[in-house]
């Protein structure tokens, strides 16, 4: 990826890109920022309702349901944050994002860990199949989980 190739995808002068985003990285850390920011009010709005389990899997199938190409953009993002430094800050911001939705269904810290590793998984995963998870899917995926670690 250049500022070129940004700029000619975006259908700007090839200049455009370097005059906003002095470095690749910077580019990288706003597309990461506004992808982030985009699901940010969501997600705050399920921890605020108590969080869970079942709205999040209903968030997550949207995504992955009628934001395809979207989320694979996304995901190539997040992972490039463990290659580029820069890019770790907005990373987390997710994962601090699902923990709080998941944390009310979540005894622990632990738990709210291995769920929110396992929600990261099952996106993944998701991209690679034709037909992506339903709610109930991810709902399934994620509700055992949780339910060992309260003791039920």
């Amino acid at each position: 990826m250049t500022h070129r190739s940004v700029a000619a995808e975006a259908g700007l002068p090839s200049s455009a890109a370097t005059y906003y985003f002095r470095s690749l990285d910077d580019l990288l850390t706003a597309a990461m920022t506004s992808v982030i920011d985009a699901y940010a009010e969501h997600l705050q709005a399920i921890a605020d309702r108590g969080g869970g389990v079942d709205e999040l899997a209903e968030f997550i199938a949207e995504l992955l349901r009628d934001h395809r190409e979207r989320a694979v953009a996304e995901c190539e993002l997040y992972l490039l944050a463990a290659r580029r430094r820069s890019l770790r800050p907005a990373a987390l911001r997710w994962t601090a994002l699902v923990s709080q939705a998941l944390a009310p269904s979540a005894p622990d810290d632990a738990t709210v860990r291995a769920a929110v590793a396992t929600v990261d998984g099952v996106m993944l995963h998701a991209l690679l199949l034709d037909e992506p998870p339903n709610a109930s899917d991810i709902r399934s995926t994620l509700a055992p989980l949780l339910a060992t670690a309260c003791g039920a």
